[in-house]
């Protein structure tokens, strides 16, 4: 075997030895798996909007002052610390009133939107 990858391999008769071409090879192959890795994660992202959708069209609003904690925490991104949040910030004036428990941001607020009301 020749330890000098640049010269003629005494075995092979190709001028330069395959490990030359090592750290191109390994490169093409990151570059292949890093592709697949993004095509799942679209994919998985794809395939939550639709249950989310198919949630949407199963269940009735739920309301925000008298729901129970189980109600609560049937609602997507919703949990059991999420849910005493909620019932412990209760009463809400509107469904944007629950930017104001922790834990629940402006964005989170928007997806539950289609999910929650509150009634008058």
């Amino acid at each position: 075997m020749n330890p000098d990858p640049q010269t003629p391999c005494e075995s092979c008769d190709h001028s330069i030895h395959w490990t030359a071409q090592l750290p191109w090879l390994l490169a093409l192959l990151m570059i292949i798996l890093y592709g697949l890795l993004k095509m799942d994660v679209a994919g998985s992202a794809q395939s939550n909007t639709a249950e989310e959708k198919v949630y949407e069209k199963e269940v009735a609003k739920t309301d925000l002052n008298t729901a129970s904690q189980e109600e609560l925490e049937a609602l997507p991104h919703i949990g059991p610390v999420l849910a005493r949040r909620i019932i412990a910030a209760r009463p809400f004036g509107t469904v944007q009133d629950l930017a104001r428990v922790q834990g629940l941001g402006p964005a989170l607020v928007n997806r539950l939107t289609p999910w929650v009301t509150v009634a008058r």
